[in-house]
């Protein structure tokens, strides 16, 4: 399972928020934005607080993966990927 957030100033090319958590072994595992909460994989660099600068054009988009593995081979996986760019007002 894996959550990934990632948040980009476009005018100035700067990334303000970089998020990556990834779990395999922990059951029903959830994940919050800028906590550690991955047994395989964590980083997290930025911020989730700050102004966003008026004219500055943003890139944010998250991504949500689950896994599913059963002893007779069989397997499943999802996928959400979204992505918003906005103008701060």
């Amino acid at each position: 399972m894996n959550l990934d957030a990632l948040l980009l100033d476009l005018t100035t090319n700067q990334t303000l928020l970089n998020s990556h958590q990834r779990s395999i072994a922990t059951p029903n595992e959830s994940f919050t934005l800028g906590e550690m909460g991955g047994d395989t994989e964590n980083t997290f660099t930025g911020s989730l607080t700050g102004n966003l600068v008026v004219g500055h054009q943003y890139k944010f988009t998250y991504q949500g993966q689950t896994y599913a593995n059963s002893s007779d081979d069989g397997a499943a996986d999802g996928c959400e990927r979204r992505e918003k760019i906005a103008a701060g007002v």
